[in-house]
């Protein structure tokens, strides 16, 4: 997969999120986006999503640009897996339910097959026991699995996931963790804005690195942990692994 950044700016008011964001970069299966807080990773994550809209500059994905007009973004949108920090599941909804939504309204998969694809991808998931239960009846690492069968089960060209073990505790944490390590592994496509270090440096093929509003570096994961080249880099991967 091939994600191509020109000149992508973004700022929120006066704050200056993303200024002159540059980026051409292939990767096989997990592209990790790394750095500091407050840099503008998530909000990189979010245009790539087409959730927010860049204020100039484009985005291109195998070498189709991204049309941010509304319509177009609905299509678009359509096409992609996308698991937030705090799971967003309708409270409401059983498990099931949570994952058969966006077949049947987004998709227009009707009622009988959409609860078979997401009943087969709860049980690769691990979670078929759990189908029936809401939301407020599963475990944090449970919650987070739920909301990845929801980006699974559209079968997505690929999948974007914001800090999605940034709200568990370190058990929960390394389910979560080997959910989406199995699915790098599959092949499917991840781009992962993580604070997990050392999964990054092990499952990520490729590594962006995000700070002060630019894109300071992308190389491989064993590169960037190794031989990092900016000074930016270089700060932060001593001040993140001191201890």
């Amino acid at each position: 997969m091939r994600l191509e950044l020109s000149g992508v700016r973004k700022a929120f008011g006066k704050h200056v999120v993303l200024a002159n964001a540059n980026l051409d970069v292939s990767f096989d299966h997990v592209l990790a986006i790394l750095g500091p807080s407050g840099g503008g990773k998530t909000t990189l994550l979010r245009i790539i999503a087409g959730l927010e809209y860049p204020d100039a500059g484009q985005v291109s994905i195998d070498g189709e640009v991204v049309d941010y007009r509304e319509e177009a973004l609905l299509w678009y949108r359509r096409r992609l897996g996308i698991v937030f920090q705090a799971y967003n599941l309708f409270p409401h909804l059983s498990a099931l339910e949570n994952v058969c939504l966006p077949l049947e309204k987004a998709h227009g998969v009707d009622r009988k097959k959409a609860h078979q694809l997401a009943m087969e991808t709860l049980e690769r998931l691990r979670l078929v026991d759990h189908a029936h239960k809401k939301p407020s009846q599963l475990s944090g690492g449970q919650r987070q699995r739920v909301a990845i069968a929801r980006a699974l089960v559209v079968q997505p060209k690929f999948l974007l996931l914001d800090e999605p073990t940034s709200a568990l505790d370190p058990e929960m944490t390394a389910e979560v963790l080997d959910v989406i390590a199995g699915l790098g592994r599959e092949g499917r496509k991840l781009l992962l804005v993580t604070h997990q270090m050392g999964f990054a440096r092990r499952t990520a093929s490729r590594v962006a690195f995000v700070a002060e509003g630019k894109i300071a570096e992308v190389a491989s994961a064993e590169d960037f942990f190794q031989h990092p080249k900016t000074e930016l880099a270089t700060r932060f991967l001593e001040k993140i692994l001191k201890y």
